[in-house]
């Protein structure tokens, strides 16, 4: 009952005394002041960096904007603190540990030997305080399967008086998304040798792998797997038509897919633009739960039908889809729109405007969510008047800040190019295939995120190959564009080669190297459909496994 405290300073409270007066005096001392990040419009905090200059030290300022202290600063550094100390660590040659989301949670049952009647219950800690980390919780037996997302997530099991042994069942745990956090299975035995089991599992998550590892603190063994299985051998591989989903998405291409969760805390793959056998398509969602296709008859950039943009999720805020550039009948653009899925039948959309140097207007460029809320546009082709141009320029869009960043880069990044497929997996951004005017690629490029150093790894094993020239037609684009995902730690590949086979690539350990110098391509056995210019998209379905999904496309 006593009050409740927090550790931070709001505005309004003062700072520690002691803190700030040995703050003045240090700073009093310096020979150097960093300020990062920071507006420098808090008093009395901001005070201190002109106390350095005033005794003649030096003011580096690292932020996106202009400060009050930006004329007497040194040096101004416009970029992120993330960048920047970045590159100071790679100076001092010093690593910076990968950030990883820490989870607990108690699961646990009771047992009534008198009713025959066991209680199984989950809920998370937060240094040791019940918190809300889970969605919902899917319990399933030999004789049910029950959803739980109300707390607390208790549920009845009748198991029977005098009951003889443990009996089984898995729990598949769904968290909030915020990480974009995959769903686990947890294999639990239900203890009817006591009146309460519990154990307390503690969870990591490593964003930029999308990877749980779990410890049981007591010692116990617990069976723990990511719900997305990959099926990798060409045993496990099948192909069925979308009519195996209920309602169904405009025949298209050059499309804009991306999976994102709505408000409503269902899990949606939402198809934008492309063009269309006579017509433009605006917007169909599939609920991935039920396999039900809805069609929105809206154009989200207030220009109307757009096509070779791209849309992305930033997992902070999962319901939002950012969709950047592409072309109309018109002309090229760079502008970018959001689009907030609120449930299957209904979004908002909204022009987003961004500061800074814009990219060029393009299209078919690819935009990739890397970390922090940063989103990284690279390459395209635009036609203004002429030829068409190909790009292999990037930047940043920062869309907390809604700023736009140009990059630079050390070593020798991909020849220009269009319609190819980018993947960002163990700090490393891989640039796979796309083409220019007269040559299709199916080479793999990455670029190591700490570094900023792009390679160009060599290709072993079932390297895709490409027979084809492509016929270069002034003002015309060839429809060449393949789809790429990453599931587990395999990169696979559809349509990168022209013998419409599905190719894959291991990636497990590349998060331990600075520089990728070789890859091993195995090609996927069976029978697919030779599919030009399709969208692959990875949907978790349901905790027997996942299903990719092309999206539109050209069959030869």
């Amino acid at each position: 009952n006593g009050r409740l405290l927090e550790w931070t300073v709001d505005f309004g409270q003062s700072l520690p005394e002691e803190g700030l007066r040995k703050a003045i005096k240090n700073s009093k001392k310096a020979d150097l002041h960093l300020a990062m990040g920071s507006s420098l419009t808090v008093s009395p905090a901001c005070n201190n960096p002109e106390y350095t200059k005033l005794k003649g030290g030096k003011l580096v300022i690292v932020n996106l904007q202009k400060t009050p202290l930006t004329q007497m600063a040194d040096i101004h550094i416009f970029a992120t603190t993330d960048d920047v100390m970045s590159m100071v660590m790679k100076k001092l040659n010093l690593e910076i540990p990968p950030w990883v989301l820490k989870r607990q949670l108690i699961l646990g049952n009771t047992y009534d030997n008198a009713t025959g009647v066991a209680k199984l219950f989950v809920y998370g800690l937060d240094n040791g305080l019940p918190a809300t980390i889970l969605k919902k919780a899917v319990v399933h037996t030999k004789k049910m399967r029950i959803t739980l997302d109300t707390e607390p997530m208790v549920l009845n099991i009748n198991v029977g008086k005098d009951a003889k042994g443990p009996v089984s069942a898995t729990v598949l745990l769904t968290f909030m998304g915020h990480y974009y956090e995959p769903d686990v299975k947890i294999t639990y035995e239900i203890k009817t040798d006591k009146p309460i089991s519990k154990r307390s599992l503690e969870l990591e998550y490593a964003p930029h792998l999308r990877k749980w590892n779990c410890n049981v603190k007591d010692g116990s063994q617990y069976g723990l797997t990511p719900s997305v299985k990959s099926h990798i051998s060409s045993q496990q591989w099948h192909v069925s038509k979308s009519n195996a989903l209920s309602g169904h998405t405009s025949p298209r291409i050059w499309s804009a897919s991306t999976l994102c969760i709505g408000e409503d805390g269902e899990r949606y793959l939402v198809v934008t633009g492309g063009v269309g056998q006579g017509n433009y398509p605006a917007i169909d969602i599939l609920h991935v739960a039920s396999g039900t296709w809805k069609t929105i008859n809206k154009h989200p950039f207030k220009t109307g039908p757009r096509w070779g943009h791209s849309a992305t999720v930033d997992p902070s805020e999962p319901s939002i889809i950012y969709l950047i550039g592409g072309w109309d009948s018109r002309a090229q653009y760079n502008d970018v729109a959001t689009l907030t899925v609120i449930s299957h039948d209904k979004v908002s959309i909204r022009s987003l405007k961004v500061h800074g140097e814009a990219p060029s207007p393009r299209a078919l460029h690819t935009a990739t969510h890397i970390v922090d809320g940063k989103i990284m546009l690279f390459g395209g082709s635009s036609c203004s008047g002429g030829p068409y141009t190909y790009y292999n320029d990037f930047y940043f869009l920062d869309i907390r800040q809604k700023i736009w960043i140009p990059q630079g880069s050390d070593g020798l990044p991909p020849c220009p190019r269009a319609q190819h497929s980018a993947v960002f997996y163990g700090g490393k951004l891989f640039i796979v295939g796309g083409n220019n005017a007269t040559t299709r690629f199916v080479d793999v490029h990455t670029l190591n995120l700490l570094t900023m150093k792009w390679s160009n790894p060599k290709s072993t094993g079932d390297v895709p190959v490409d027979n084809e020239a492509l016929k270069y037609k002034k003002f015309t684009v060839n429809a060449k564009k393949h789809g790429c995902i990453i599931v587990g730690t395999m990169m696979i590949n559809y349509g990168l080669g022209t013998d419409g086979s599905i190719y894959t690539v291991d990636l497990a350990g590349v998060e331990t190297l600075q520089d990728v110098k070789s890859i091993m391509w195995v090609k996927v056995g069976g029978q697919f459909p030779a599919i030009e210019c399709n969208e692959l998209i990875g949907v978790s379905k349901n905790s027997e496994g996942s299903m990719a999904l092309t999206i539109g496309g050209l069959i030869n």
